[in-house]
C-alpha cells in the first residue's frame, strides 16, 4: 500500500438526517478503513485529495500557519 493510500483524505456522513460530517480522515491501512466503515456505518463516503503529508499532521501544519 503505497503513500497515495495513506495520505488521501477521506470524509464520512453519518447516519440519520442531521447531515454530521466526519472529516478529515486516513487510513495507514484498507483493513483500518474496513474497520472505520463497520463502526461508523456512513451513509456516505466523500473521497478527498491525496496530500504529501498524512492527513492528520496536516492539521498541525494549518495550526502553525495561522499562528501569530
Amino acid at each position: 500500500m503505497g503513500k497515495s493510500f495513506q495520505n488521501r483524505e477521506f470524509n464520512f456522513v453519518k447516519p440519520g438526517d442531521d447531515e454530521i460530517y466526519i472529516r478529515y480522515l486516513s487510513f495507514d491501512t484498507i483493513e483500518e478503513f474496513k474497520h472505520e466503515i463497520l463502526r461508523v456505518c456512513p451513509k456516505k463516503i466523500d473521497i478527498g485529495a491525496i496530500f504529501t503529508a498524512k492527513v492528520i499532521d496536516l492539521q498541525y501544519h494549518i495550526q502553525d500557519a495561522f499562528t501569530f
